[in-house]
């Protein structure tokens, strides 16, 4: 179990540096848009940032709470 929840980790890891380095390609490329008259493409992109940051922010919160209960189970003395 210890395994695969590192290498989710690790997929995790990679895909938010990917999505970092997307928004600051699109944090650049965002005022040209406008310019050029491309609102609704920005909007869009804003769209896609703000639902990526409240899949991530869910995601850790999951992360979190399993952490707290795997940490209550492993120091209950149980037997």
């Amino acid at each position: 179990m210890g395994d695969r929840y590192n290498e989710g980790k690790k997929w995790a890891g990679a895909m938010d540096r990917m999505a970092g380095l997307g928004r600051r390609a699109f944090a650049l490329a965002a005022p040209i848009l406008d310019d050029l008259g491309q609102g609704g493409a920005v909007s869009s992109g804003m769209k896609a940032i703000q639902g990526y940051d409240q899949l991530r922010d869910n995601v850790m919160q999951v992360d979190s709470n399993v952490r707290g209960h795997a940490r209550r189970i492993a120091s209950a003395d149980l037997f």
